[in-house]
């Protein structure tokens, strides 16, 4: 329960904000953001979600948060505060979490956004569809 009110204070609280239409502005978009992709294959057993101040999700067993900035095209995630529950694809989800705290570039596309490692790991996101 607290969650959901959590998650309708987010959307009130972003529907309140002024739109922006620039190609580099993430303020609406990214608050309807999520994982479809990482490394080019398709994502089932990890789910995450991407604001304009955080990224947020399950990791297979554990969640995760994290803050995450943006400054034209690059990127910034804060250290990653996870859960540390045993599962079996830790090793999966280890990868995933490194991974993903060294992300540094962003590129915005018509229907989400791709987030990019200096070692060419990338995060696919797209817009979810609204309810």
């Amino acid at each position: 329960m607290p969650y959901l009110l959590r998650a309708a204070a987010l959307i009130v609280t972003l529907s309140s904000c002024g739109t922006q239409t620039s190609s580099n502005d993430t303020s609406d978009m990214a608050s309807m953001l999520s994982l479809t992709e990482w490394n080019g294959v398709s994502i089932e057993q990890i789910a995450v979600t991407l604001t304009d101040t955080e990224i947020t999700g399950r990791a297979h067993c554990n969640r995760f948060h994290a803050t995450i900035s943006f400054d034209e095209s690059n990127v910034a995630i804060g250290p990653i505060a996870s859960t540390r529950m045993a599962c079996d694809l830790l090793q999966l989800e280890s990868e995933f979490l490194q991974q993903l705290q060294t992300v540094s570039h962003r590129t915005i596309t018509s229907d989400g956004a791709t987030l990019e490692t200096p070692d060419g790991n990338t995060f696919l996101f797209q817009l979810r569809p609204q309810p």
